[in-house]
C-alpha cells in the first residue's frame, strides 16, 4: 500500500487542484450594456469631485451643458471655493478638458489648475433668461 500511496496523491492532486484553483476565481459580474460602453448616469456625474494635477481637490461639477445640435456633453460648470455653497464661484470648462478616474471612493475628475483659472466664469442669467425656479417678481414689488 505505501507503494502506491505518492501515485495515488499525485493522482488525487491532478484531479482536486485544478477544481480548487477554478473555485476561487471571483465571479464576474456582468454589467449592463450602457456602463460596459463607458456611460455613467448624470447622478454620478453631478456633484463629481475636480481634483487638480496634485490631487487636491479643488470643486465639483454643478451642471451639465449639453449640445443640443448633437445631444453631447459640450461643457461643465464647476463649482470653486466657497463653504457649504457660500462665496463659491462658477466656472464653465470644456468637458473634454476633464479627466475622470475611480479613486477607489467613486468618481472623480482630474483638471489643469491652470485651465480652471484660466475658465470664464458662469452667468446663468443672460437679457431674456428667467430662472424658473424663482418667483417672477420681487414679493411686494410689480413688475
Amino acid at each position: 500500500m505505501t507503494n502506491n500511496a505518492p501515485a495515488a496523491l499525485v493522482a488525487l492532486a491532478l484531479v482536486c487542484v485544478p477544481g480548487l484553483v477554478f473555485a476561487q476565481a471571483p465571479p464576474r459580474v456582468p454589467q449592463p450594456a450602457w456602463r460596459e460602453l463607458g456611460l455613467s448616469e448624470v447622478r454620478h456625474v453631478l456633484g463629481m469631485r475636480i481634483q487638480n494635477e496634485q490631487g487636491r481637490e479643488v470643486g465639483e461639477i454643478d451642471n451639465l451643458l449639453i449640445d443640443t445640435r448633437d445631444g453631447r456633453i459640450g461643457h461643465v460648470v464647476i463649482a470653486v471655493g466657497g463653504f457649504m455653497g457660500v462665496g463659491e464661484k462658477k466656472v464653465v470648462v470644456p468637458w473634454a478638458e476633464l479627466k475622470v478616474t475611480t479613486d477607489g471612493k467613486g468618481y472623480v475628475a482630474t483638471l489643469e489648475q491652470g485651465k480652471l483659472e484660466s475658465a470664464p466664469r458662469w452667468d446663468r442669467t443672460v437679457s431674456g433668461d428667467r430662472e424658473r425656479s424663482g418667483p417672477a417678481a420681487s414679493p411686494g414689488s410689480t413688475r
